[in-house]
């Protein structure tokens, strides 16, 4: 039987995989309607380092979400 993964773990897989995330990206890829909940969810269970940049289209603003580049060294 096969597990269907979370939205979390979804979201989690195209970040580290170098996309970048609005709101209707989480809606076509996991039917998720709150994207800044799991963006904070994997901040802070997860120890992710995301970005939030604020974008506008249409004069409706937005937040694009994307992993934090790591600094050298590692950590």
């Amino acid at each position: 039987m096969k597990t269907k993964k979370s939205k979390v773990q979804i979201i989690k897989e195209a970040l580290q995989a170098g996309r970048k995330l609005t709101a209707l990206d989480a809606w076509k890829l996991c039917r998720s309607l709150c994207l800044a909940e799991i963006v904070r969810h994997l901040k802070k269970y997860h120890n992710m380092r995301i970005n939030a940049e604020y974008a506008t289209e249409n004069g409706c603003r937005f937040a694009v979400y994307s992993l934090a580049k790591s600094k050298k060294g590692g950590k």
